[in-house]
């Protein structure tokens, strides 16, 4: 982590409200300057019924000018879509694939779940230690998984993606990621594709484009990430240093907003990548 990046990731982490004029919220955010572009979609994508997608129409592209290929979509899910994918989440780990499929974990048990789980890794195995992919260490990736990254990567047309691997990560409110670069993928071309529900996170990206936003730190972009919102890392961003620094605390009026989710108090992320 650069010293700029580290330096900014602690003030965030430390005390985000300071900086709240700063984080950009796509739910609040006009731009003058276009340095966010809200984009046009192909609406003759078909979308299967059943993996709890909107219409196109209601979906929200927005493109980063300042980060080329950084894409942050919102109003993907419905309501019934976020419940499926956070029980699906939770499913991959405790029901579905209890063999094949790796965690920090080795038993978890409903009374427990998320006060130890910390990650789930599918598809092609991320070995934490070596950070390098093999062969020989994977299990089928789900279906659905793939059917959804296929169609919003086709939605930015990029029509040739595979999921091949995908590590979901658990977060409690008093969980962070530190920064780093997704760099262990033989194939650095294809998208990463990170996918959030529950709890609202504040992300950090550094562009390499410098005097981006008028502040102190204005080579690094803080973005807040509500439930339900998909980021998507292509080109020049793919191997951007970026962090979670802050996990936030629910409003009254953020939980009447999401009652209808199955988990409270934790913030699913799912991100998936093409290995080879």
């Amino acid at each position: 982590m650069n010293d700029e990046f580290n330096h900014f990731y602690k003030k965030i982490r430390d005390n985000y409200k300071n900086y709240e004029d700063k984080i950009i919220d796509l739910n609040n955010y006009h731009s003058d300057d276009q340095s966010i572009i809200l984009l046009k979609l192909n609406s003759e994508i078909s979308i299967p019924d059943e993996i709890g997608l909107n219409p196109y129409n209601f979906w929200k592209i927005h493109k980063f000018n300042s980060i080329p290929g950084l894409f942050f979509i919102k109003n993907i899910f419905t309501n019934i879509g976020q419940e499926y994918w956070m029980n699906r989440h939770v499913s991959y780990c405790l029901n579905c694939y209890p063999k094949s499929h790796k965690s920090n974990v080795q038993i978890l048990d409903q009374k427990h779940k998320f006060s130890k789980l910390r990650w789930v890794t599918l598809g092609y195995h991320h070995n934490w230690d070596t950070k390098i992919y093999s062969h020989d260490d994977k299990s089928v990736m789900p279906v659905e998984i793939k059917s959804l990254c296929k169609i919003i990567c086709e939605c930015i047309g990029y029509e040739d993606f595979e999921a091949e691997a995908a590590i979901i990560n658990y977060y409690s409110r008093n969980s962070f990621i530190r920064g780093h670069i997704d760099h262990s993928e033989y194939n650095l071309k294809a998208p990463l594709i990170s996918i959030s529900f529950g709890l609202s996170a504040i992300f950090m990206i550094q562009s390499s484009i410098s005097n981006v936003i008028d502040y102190e730190h204005d080579s690094i972009i803080p973005l807040l990430i509500r439930n339900g919102d998909v980021l998507i890392m292509s080109d020049e961003s793919r191997l951007a240093l970026h962090a979670v620094p802050k996990i936030l605390e629910e409003s009254n009026s953020n939980k009447e907003e999401k009652n209808h989710l199955p988990y409270d108090n934790i913030r699913i992320n799912m991100n998936v990548r093409q290995v080879f």
